[in-house]
């Protein structure tokens, strides 16, 4: 279903001071920004990707680490994380759960063999995963929903996905850890499970010599797809289940003597690609994806730039399975990329946002508004220092209380061009919002730093909030917090330290509560 709306441009920008496009560290040797590259911000980072089409052997991965404790600079880990040469490739970051970066694209540049890459950023390794059901193509684009509340549990988010080369739109269930017991079990009653090889676990029975489990997809049980017996109160399935509801029940032995288990839980797993509705238009190069909460409504949706010279823009209702048309200021060509912004609070209401670029001929950055409904110019100071191309990429980032937006330009008729720039961007006056950044979009996260981790979360509202860690076996290790708190953006360090001294290596869980909604994270202490 699409719903189509025309909007003006025409919103006043109150806010502090802008400034021009600021040169910094050129993206280091050897990727070189031509068509394919991309850039993202997670973790206090820009991450890029960056494919060399000369030989068709590797895309680049390299990371700028403006904190640095040389200097700002972009760091090439080595040859050992780089990964084979991708056509129509894309990347985003997911920060649940310790943090990941994601990259899609044809490995080879053969669309028979489209693949899902993770980095994860506890491990510092690549997971990969080949794609079955789409490959990519002209205009791909990839952008992460973040998971919240009990649904936050055990999947991370999603990843939208815009195929390329056509009208495809796609949804990948990015797992979260697959072990964690609520209630004494996991996984939890009524929880989402995202990987498709899940990991049961339930409470000990004194005395108990074997241990059954059943799995079903009826509540009474019957027709199960697996009965399997162990000595321990868990059990890991080795082959996947298909996406559905299931219902799990657990039996112990003692002597000769089998007594099941009273409870019968259920949970839904939602694993791998799913297909959504298409967007009404074919995306081609150019095209961009990007996702956005919206804190006056809750509303959550995905703005897509088309690419290929289009006037129109389309945004996905992720309640509704709908897209709306709608209209840019100006044609989006080759090297258009869209970033979120700082979304909207109730002490804010005209924020701006989100942020474009349309490529080709375009000479300035463009931010829009969904209260006004408009596109604007952000004037003098939004005035690209060199001109858009194939490779162009914005990323979105917050530091020590500032927004900033980072700028890859892409190459020119005269090859690879490696200029990279950061604008920083207007903070609002009166209530000190930039604090909380992709907060919005973000309802927590955890932040990693030496000898401490640092919780970062948003409150819509006045709320108690509770904020306790606990050890992988459910017991508490730390109170962080417990009392009221206002609306906006909170920050709490955990020093590693738990009951009678320092946490033991291992994972750790942090349970935020405000009352309305839970959220679980995972840190890992070394």
């Amino acid at each position: 279903m699409l719903k189509k709306f025309t909007v003006v441009c025409g919103l006043l920008l109150a806010a502090t001071a802008a400034t021009a496009w600021e040169q910094m560290p050129y993206v280091d040797y050897p990727a070189e920004v031509q068509s394919g590259s991309a850039i993202t911000y997670g973790d206090g980072k820009v991450w890029g990707i960056f494919p060399d089409p000369s030989d068709s052997s590797w895309t680049y991965f390299e990371y700028y680490d403006p904190n640095d404790s040389g200097g700002p600079t972009w760091v090439y880990p080595g040859q050992a994380y780089d990964l084979f040469f991708l056509g129509d490739p894309a990347i985003t970051f997911q920060w649940r759960f310790g943090g990941e970066v994601l990259v899609v694209g044809n490995e080879d540049g053969d669309p028979d063999w489209p693949m899902l890459y993770s980095y994860n950023l506890v491990d510092s390794i690549w997971d990969e995963e080949e794609i079955d059901d789409f490959s990519f193509g002209a205009g791909a684009s990839i952008a992460f929903r973040p998971a919240s509340g009990y649904y936050g549990t055990y999947v991370a988010g999603w990843m939208y996905c815009l195929a390329g080369g056509g009208q495809g739109f796609w949804c990948y269930s990015v797992p979260g850890p697959g072990d964690v017991t609520v209630g004494g079990i996991c996984p939890g009653q009524g929880a989402l499970y995202a990987d498709q090889t899940p990991t049961f676990i339930w409470s000990p029975v004194q005395g108990a010599q074997k241990y059954k489990l059943t799995i079903s997809p009826n509540s009474n049980m019957s027709n199960p797809v697996l009965v399997d017996s162990m000595n321990e109160p868990n059990y890991g399935v080795t082959e996947e289940l298909s996406n559905g509801v299931y219902y799990w029940q657990t039996a112990s032995r003692q002597g000769s003597t089998w007594t099941a288990c009273a409870a019968v839980h259920s949970f839904t797993l939602e694993g791998g690609w799913t297909q959504l509705a298409d967007i009404p238009v074919e995306v081609s190069y150019g095209a961009s994806l990007a996702y956005e909460k919206d804190f006056y409504s809750g509303e959550e949706r995905l703005l897509a730039l088309r690419g290929g010279g289009s006037w129109y823009y389309y945004t996905y209702s992720v309640a509704e399975d709908t897209w709306y048309e709608y209209t840019t200021p100006i044609a989006q060509n080759v090297g258009t990329a869209i970033v979120t912004h700082e979304a909207a609070s109730p002490t804010q209401p005209y924020w701006p946002g989100p942020w474009a670029i349309f490529g080709g001929e375009s000479d300035s950055l463009y931010y829009h508004n969904y209260p006004s409904g408009g596109w604007s110019t952000y004037g003098p100071a939004g005035a690209f220092p060199l001109s858009l191309g194939p490779g162009a990429s914005l990323a979105y980032s917050i530091e020590s209380d500032t927004p900033y937006l980072y700028l890859t330009v892409g190459e020119d008729g005269n090859g690879p061009r490696n200029n990279f720039y950061r604008q920083q961007l207007p903070t609002s006056g009166g209530g000190g919002q930039a604090g909380s950044t992709r907060l919005a979009s973000v309802p927590a996260r955890l932040i990693n730093g030496y000898g401490k981790v640092t919780v970062e979360y948003q409150l819509s509202a006045p709320a108690r909030v509770n904020v306790t860690v606990f050890d992988a076996a459910g017991r508490l290790a730390r109170v962080l917090y417990s009392g009221q708190q206002s609306a906006g953006a909170h920050r709490l360090n955990w020093n590693l330290d738990a009951s009678g001294g320092r946490a033991s290596p291992g994972a750790y869980f942090i349970l935020l509560d405000t009352g309305r909604e839970r959220f679980r994270l995972k840190a890992v202490v070394r």
